[in-house]
């Protein structure tokens, strides 16, 4: 891996394995924002299509919202309905490095270099140079992680029985006891 990270497209994870390992490679920290701008440059310069599917935006959207990750802005999409705010919101991830680097057994997927629970940092502090890590690749760490809605045309009467006798046996276990 060269000194620091890079745009190109990995098809498999690095072959960094421990915290030590990623450290001498360079490896180096980034924020969201900084990936995305770091990465949406890159594309720029490559005369690359950071925004591929999106048509009929070129001259009016997009150069805004380029504007707005390389300043490291917030982005609020307004508009009406179809005016490809949901598929712009979409590429976005595209602008993500391939793989990211997590502490492995991390419950957050925890980056090594920049880890969130005390659990984590513990670890860190005494596994040191050793600590295994795993590699996320963009597809997962992007992945959408509930179920889509169900239609209420779909839902039969009995789904709506048991999930209305779910939440009354739930609230009534969740009630003091007004009995001695």
């Amino acid at each position: 891996m060269p000194a620091t990270r890079t745009l190109a497209a990995m098809t498999h994870a690095p072959a960094i394995a421990t915290l030590g390992e990623l450290k001498a490679a360079g490896y180096e920290y980034k924020t969201v924002r900084e990936e995305l701008r770091d990465n949406l440059l890159a594309k720029l310069k490559a005369g690359e299509n950071p925004w591929p599917g999106l048509h009929g935006l070129e001259h009016t959207v997009l150069p805004q919202v380029e504007r707005a990750i390389i300043a490291g802005h917030d982005i609020v999409l307004l508009g009406e309905r179809g005016q490809g705010k949901t598929r712009l919101l979409r590429t976005l991830p595209l602008l993500l490095d391939d793989f990211v680097p997590a502490v492995a057994g991390s419950e957050l997927r925890e980056h090594p270099l920049h880890p969130i629970l005390d659990a984590t940092k513990r670890r860190i502090d005494e596994e040191g140079d050793t600590l295994p890590i795993t590699w996320i690749p963009r597809d997962a760490a992007t992945r959408r992680s509930w179920p889509p809605r169900t239609p209420r045309w779909r839902t039969s009467s009995a789904t709506w029985t048991r999930c209305a006798w779910l939440r009354a046996a739930a609230w009534a276990t969740r009630r003091p006891s007004t009995t001695g």
